[in-house]
């Protein structure tokens, strides 16, 4: 939950917190192929922080090397001078997200959950621990490598000087993450509002407004309601066969 202190805004750490299983990971691809007894020796006991919807929280504590996201999905915002928020990306089950240990100033980073969800904490004690199992450790490194290209991809398109081109770029973006194939185009259910986008793509609401009008108008995206899909170029039949 964050409250204001000062003018700024500070983070605290939720207070609903439990104790971690094995089981409460077995279903990520992150563990996949381990047997049970070595997930339990790499999760078990390591504390349990629910994160409401709406709520913020910040990873900290020098004993903490990061933070599973066990469940839920979660908005990972930048938090600017002069109030400029950004939304950078968003995470969800099986992504690690790592405490800064940049020394003297460091962007100003936190998550927000999208909707209820459960942060599992790693001191650096038990991330030693993981980093020695051989085979955990390669599924760690794809984790964090896929992690690298999305915010990579992230970073280009902030460099979209129109709103519309990094507003399509985006939205390419989480429904090729988030995205589900349907015979109409890739569909994206996250029903996100145009200040969601907007947080998203370095732009004001109004201006998103107008460049969802345009996109859809064009043909790049059709939008009903909220749910949006991103219509395919050419027959995926044809893709397939070529």
């Amino acid at each position: 939950m964050a409250e204001l202190v000062g003018g700024e805004q500070r983070v605290q750490k939720p207070n609903n917190t439990a104790v971690a299983r094995g089981a409460d990971v077995a279903h990520l691809d992150l563990v996949e192929g381990l047997d049970a007894s070595v997930i339990d020796d790499l999760f078990g006991g390591l504390s349990v922080v629910g994160v409401d919807a709406g709520e913020q929280f910040e990873i900290s504590g020098d004993d903490i090397h990061c933070a599973l996201v066990a469940t839920g999905r979660l908005a990972l915002d930048y938090d600017g001078a002069a109030d400029r928020h950004r939304t950078v990306t968003l995470v969800e089950e099986g992504d690690i997200l790592l405490r800064s240990h940049a020394s003297g100033p460091a962007p100003k980073f936190s998550v927000r959950a999208l909707g209820a969800s459960q942060l599992i904490m790693v001191p650096n004690t038990r991330f030693e621990r993981w980093i020695a199992n051989p085979v955990f450790v390669q599924a760690l490194v794809r984790q964090l490598a896929a992690q690298i290209a999305d915010r990579e991809l992230a970073a280009a398109t902030a460099l979209e000087p129109r709103v519309e081109h990094r507003l399509l770029m985006k939205i390419g973006q989480l429904a090729e993450r988030f995205g589900r194939a349907t015979p109409q185009g890739l569909r994206l259910d996250l029903r996100l509002t145009h200040q969601q986008l907007a947080d998203m793509v370095g732009a004001v609401r109004e201006s998103v407004t107008i460049a969802m009008g345009r996109l859809a108008a064009s043909g790049d995206l059709v939008i009903d309601n909220r749910t949006i899909w991103i219509p395919y170029r050419d027959d995926p039949a044809d893709d397939a066969q070529s």
